[in-house]
Order: C-alpha cells, then sequence, then structure tokens
C-alpha cells in the first residue's frame, strides 16, 4: 500500500536520472554555519522505464535519529 502525501511537506520526490538509471530522489538541505542551504540528493530506490519503484537500501532502513527511542 502506497503512503499517503501531505501537501505541506517540505520533501518532494523527483525523478534524478544518472548513467541511464533513474532514482527516486528527495534533496533535503542543512544549513551551514554562515546560514546557506547546502542541498544533497538522497536516493530512495530505482524507477524502471514504465515507472516501477523498486525500493533501495535507504527506503528499508528506519531513520536514525539522535536521543532515545
Amino acid at each position: 500500500m502506497a503512503r499517503l502525501t501531505k501537501a505541506d511537506s517540505v520533501y518532494r520526490m523527483s525523478l534524478h536520472k544518472n548513467g541511464g538509471y533513474m532514482y527516486a530522489a528527495t534533496h533535503p538541505y542543512t544549513v551551514t554555519g554562515d546560514g546557506k542551504r547546502k542541498y544533497s540528493c538522497l536516493h530512495w530506490g530505482t524507477v524502471t522505464d514504465g515507472l516501477k519503484f523498486i525500493p533501495g537500501k535507504q527506503y528499508r532502513t528506519p531513520l536514525r535519529r539522535n536521543g532515545p527511542g
């Protein structure tokens, strides 16, 4: 079953093409010491030519948070 989407979410999925492959990706950012945003490309899995999503390691691994819990 697909996850529900949130219209007000800061994370937007996009297709990232690289070397003949397509990846489902988000582009989260971190704020540097001088206040600038540094973007990264986080791949969640691959996407076939028929736009079928194949989950990758990042999708199956739970997020690690600092602190208890």
